[in-house]
């Protein structure tokens, strides 16, 4: 329910509504499963008429199983009796599925649908090509010969502007984990740039904004459960609060303020909170290791910290002499930033306090010095951890991303800036973000103050070929400018090569991706070699076939194999949970009340164990069990255990299977 008041406010409350009838069935059905899986399909059929009933049950046929015994059941219900039918299945297709069963009583009659996900017996492979779109394009896409058959996937995306990419990155940022304070913040971050952005074109989108207005008030509740008793914010709420952590959720809250309802209690505590944790030289420190510092030395360090803090500060609105203590620190110690990732923190502080300065100038200077130029694009490589951990590529994209916002801000040297541009939309993934959390929170902030300042955008039609078959023309108007366009092009897949034309005729330029998905099967994916990750993580069950209701008990190890040793910083485990069984988790309640992990989250089809961090060589072992609902021959999904901000370095369990008998 939704209410606006007289001078605008906004309200909503939801409240419970009774549904029920004298007679209906249900179907107990795992969200999904994988081609070749068996599964005897548990129907209820509930009784409470006021007398009894005989009832013809009958699965709908489908083109994706093979129905393993009579399509149709006849069972006798007595009155307020509830009574379960079998049928058993094999999974033979790919794709997402309706099962169907319907229920014909003599006095009254029901049917249920449900939607299942049929995943390949593989591992899932993505890849995919962005760039700017001006004129006529070939690529070529490759699928391998050993992929799948029937799984491999394509899609071309179209974006007018820079926005209809920050748009799409609504629902990507999604998929990520979202179990600690840094998380939540950096998955709401998009929605808020979003409702800034159609705030300041006042453009109308009611779909998006309904949208990015529910994610924000979610993401506010949540946030503010972060935060720690004595002030300040923490990964998981609990103390000691970080200074950099805090520093970010500032900087987000203060956005937050301009489009929602902020507590202005809140935004004040926070900025005295780290305003008070200043030194006397005018410093700030991170002295808790809770939070990577990403430091090179001691000095680096504090001028780095000192830059971030008092950003976030001056773009509060702050106005105390911390401020301007901090300020002065950093610009007499600028010249000891020999980093990237360093030169774009003080280079976002002095945009904000002093645009027009020659220092920020010099710093500008300084940091495109640093940067490696192609012919299209320039981008930075961190050279060092940022705040979050994050080392090689994901620093690599947090680092360009921090770069590209400070230097758009700046406003100069438009022709360098539109190259970084170009390297961030080359380095999209395939699901609409940058890999991590803040890569993709920087990159979106970047792309759309550039948006909003007539960077690029573009105006035309644009002809997709595939494999010599012309697919569609698409025409892009200013009116439509923020929508983005998506082109299935499975149907015309094939293994090997794939020649994609593209075809732009307008002015200026668009934005595009293409995107292919295939699966490789798991015999394939155990002879590749083997990429060196950070951790290691190996799944046991002590049984593999059991009988309804019979519990299992699983046991998953994750170590830190670093070299050179090192610690890992927010180490995250994603366990795949087979279908058909109900977890017992009480021993992970423990393994949070012991501080052996920091908090975990059970879903559909897996449980994601967080981990604050790992040092060198030590390992985290977690004990679950699993309890078998109802006979079934499965396989579990995979199970994957990798640092946080940086995803590619996963290593990854290989499903098994798992039996359950009547």
């Amino acid at each position: 329910m939704f209410a606006n008041g007289l001078r605008g406010q906004m309200g909503s409350a939801t409240a419970p509504i009774k549904v029920f009838q004298d007679f209906f069935v249900d179907i107990d059905f795992p969200v999904s499963l994988t081609q070749g899986d068996r599964v005897e399909v548990p129907v209820a059929v509930y009784n409470y008429l006021p007398g009894p009933q005989q009832v013809t049950l009958a699965v709908d046929d489908g083109n994706w199983f093979k129905l393993e015994g009579p399509a149709r059941q006849v069972v006798q219900m007595g009155k307020d009796e509830v009574k379960v039918v079998y049928f058993p299945i094999t999974v033979t297709g790919i794709g997402h599925f309706p099962f169907t069963v319907t229920a014909r009583g003599t006095a009254m009659s029901d049917a249920v649908r449900r939607s299942i996900d049929i995943l390949p017996d593989g591992q899932e492979m993505r890849t995919s090509i962005s760039d700017r779109l001006e004129g006529k394009v070939v690529k070529t896409v490759s699928i391998p010969v050993d992929a799948i058959d029937k799984a491999n996937a394509m899609w071309v995306k179209l974006y007018p502007g820079a926005f209809s990419q920050v748009v799409e990155g609504l629902d990507g940022m999604l998929r990520m984990p979202g179990g600690c304070f840094e998380q939540t913040s950096s998955t709401t971050y998009p929605n808020l740039l979003v409702l800034d952005y159609l705030k300041q074109t006042k453009k109308i989108n009611p779909e998006i904004q309904m949208k990015a207005e529910q994610y924000v008030n979610i993401g506010y509740q949540r946030l503010v459960t972060f935060e720690c008793k004595g002030g300040g914010f923490s990964w998981f709420g609990n103390e000691p609060a970080h200074q950099i952590l805090t520093a970010y959720g500032l900087l987000e809250f203060s956005d937050m303020a301009k489009v929602h309802e902020v507590d202005p209690k809140l935004i004040l505590r926070t900025q005295q909170w780290l305003a008070g944790k200043q030194q006397g030289n005018g410093t700030w420190e991170e002295k808790n290791q809770g939070i990577a510092e990403g430091i090179i030395d001691r000095q680096t360090g504090a001028l780095r910290s000192t830059a971030y803090i008092a950003w976030a500060l001056a773009e509060s609105g702050y106005q105390g002499q911390e401020l301007a203590k901090g300020i002065q620190y950093v610009k007499a110690n600028r010249e000891e930033a020999k980093d990237p990732y360093t030169l774009a923190v003080i280079l976002n502080l002095l945009t904000k306090t002093e645009r027009e300065s020659a220092t920020t100038a010099e710093v500008a200077e300084a940091l495109i010095k640093l940067a490696k130029v192609t012919e299209k694009t320039s981008y930075w490589e961190a050279e060092t951890q940022t705040f979050t951990g994050a080392n090689a590529k994901g620093a690599d994209l947090e680092t360009t991303g921090l770069a590209a916002y400070g230097l758009v801000k700046w406003g100069r040297n438009a022709a360098f800036a539109t190259k970084v541009l170009t390297h961030l939309i080359q380095s999209k993934d395939s699901f609409g973000t940058w890999s991590t959390t803040q890569g993709t929170v920087w990159s979106l902030k970047t792309l759309i103050y550039a948006s909003s300042n007539a960077f690029g955008g573009g105006k035309g039609s644009v002809t997709i070929t595939a494999n010599g078959t012309k697919l569609d023309t698409v025409t892009i108007t200013e009116e439509d400018s923020d929508v983005m366009r998506q082109l299935d092009l499975t149907s015309l897949v094939k293994e090997g090569d794939n020649t994609l034309t593209l075809e732009y005729v307008g002015a200026g330029s668009l934005l595009y991706q293409i995107t292919a998905r295939y699966y490789l099967p798991w015999t394939v994916v155990e002879k590749m070699p083997e990429m060196k990750a950070p951790l290691d993580i190996t799944v046991q069950y002590d049984k593999t076939k059991l009988a309804t209701d019979d519990i299992a008990t699983v046991t998953v190890t994750v170590k830190n194999i670093t070299a050179p040793r090192a610690t890992v910083e927010m180490p995250l485990v994603d366990i795949g949970l087979p279908p058909g069984f109900t977890p017992i988790i009480e021993k992970l309640d423990d393994a949070v009340a012991k501080a052996v992990i920091s908090k975990y989250t059970v879903a559909a089809r897996q449980l994601i164990v967080y981990i604050e961090k790992l040092e060198p060589g030590k390992s985290v072992v977690l004990t679950y069990q699993l309890k078998a609902k109802y006979p079934i021959r499965a396989r579990t999904p995979e199970s994957r255990a990798y640092p946080y901000y940086n995803p590619e370095k996963a290593d990854v369990s290989a499903p098994r299977q798992v039996t359950v008998t009547k």
